[in-house]
């Protein structure tokens, strides 16, 4: 089965990094999972970073520590269900990971079009686990 992203995750994923971008939009087309962007899945504002940090979704205030989203290096890849965003499946999000790792070492990496990022998963994350969420980091 094949799957693309709707025109609301298409929007919300608008303002992100172009290699986070096409990373999403590749994944999506080899996933045997079904994802989605919800909004501020993508680029946030500070005001919406300090939201998420207030409601305990995020470690970063989005004033004194900045998230990756602000700078639009970071995506959250919500599993859907075929009626609604879900956060339940451990495996749904290892079948998402799964072919964000494919795409990331197929279609960007080994062609050289990972400029000077490396790509981290918060679902590897030990002190806040965060299945969704991938960010690109500068490599030092």
């Amino acid at each position: 089965m094949s799957y693309q992203l709707g025109t609301q995750s298409m929007l919300n994923i608008k303002d992100i990094n172009p290699v986070l971008y096409r990373m999403v939009t590749e994944a999506i087309k080899i996933t045997r999972q079904d994802f989605g962007i919800i909004k501020g899945g993508g680029y946030r504002t500070a005001e919406l970073q300090n939201y998420y940090y207030k409601i305990g979704t995020s470690t970063k205030d989005g004033y004194q520590n900045l998230s990756y989203h602000q700078s639009g290096n970071a995506v959250d890849l919500i599993p859907w269900n075929g009626q609604k965003f879900s956060w339940e499946s451990s495996l749904a999000f290892e079948k998402i990971h799964s072919a964000v790792v494919e795409v990331w070492y197929k279609n960007i990496w080994c062609l050289g079009q990972h400029e000077d990022y490396k790509l981290e998963w918060g679902g590897e994350w030990l002190n806040f686990p965060d299945s969704p969420h991938y960010q690109l980091t500068v490599k030092s």
